[in-house]
């Protein structure tokens, strides 16, 4: 029975490790001409994101507020003055 086990365990591993690839590869879908470029994307995500931080600002300790950085990360959001 645990032999058993073991080889069922071991194919289960090689199989997540196949779809990952599949999945990197893009081959888990089929290709559709009409989405949208992961890169167009992202921009839209970030621009987004940086609206609502900056529509939803409470800029309590008197910097420039909150914002996006050039890599992407939030930064400026600071809630220590409120409970």
């Amino acid at each position: 029975m645990e032999t058993h086990y073991q080889n069922a365990k071991a194919l289960i591993d090689k199989l997540s490790q196949s779809v990952l690839a599949k999945a990197f590869r893009g081959e888990l879908v089929p290709y559709d001409p009409n989405d949208v470029p992961a890169e167009k994307l992202w921009e839209r995500i970030m621009e987004e994101k940086a609206k609502m931080i900056m529509t939803d600002s409470r800029n309590l300790d008197g910097d420039s507020g909150p914002g996006i950085s050039g890599n992407g990360m939030i930064v400026g959001i600071c809630c220590s003055n409120q409970i």
